[in-house]
């Protein structure tokens, strides 16, 4: 499970990018174990974490969490586009690669996207995917 479409793995080297766009606190050793505990996560089935790339820069992370394969098929999806990417089409493309990701290769058939009511930007983007 290294690739799919746009979707990388998180790899140590990653550490930079993680404190400059999400935890400017985090010390490499708490990095370390988040990375562990994403590949036990990843090996349970439970929890997918991705890097989402766009011309070999990252854009933002997604994750399916929740995974229930039986006998609901669902997971919960969440993703985080950096700032300076937003409002350019990658949110539309990042669900759609963790999509086919959900579908094709874990085999689930339902995604919930947990929203807060005021975060109206995220809502316009998934009902324009066709979620309810």
């Amino acid at each position: 499970m290294e690739k799919y479409s746009n979707l990388t793995k998180f790899k140590a080297e990653d550490f930079d990018i993680w404190k400059m766009e999400f935890n400017p606190n985090i010390k490499k050793i708490e990095f370390n174990k988040l990375l562990d505990r994403i590949e036990k996560e990843d090996k349970r089935g439970s929890t997918f974490t991705f890097w989402f790339e766009e011309d070999g820069n990252k854009i933002g992370f997604l994750q399916v969490f929740g995974v229930m394969k039986h006998p609901f098929q669902s997971g919960y999806l969440e993703i985080v586009i950096f700032e300076k990417y937003r409002k350019k089409g990658f949110g539309k493309k990042a669900i759609k690669a963790l999509e086919d990701f959900s579908f094709n290769q874990i085999g689930i058939k339902k995604l919930i996207a947990p929203i807060l009511p005021e975060n109206t930007a995220s809502i316009a983007l998934f009902n324009s995917l066709g979620f309810e």
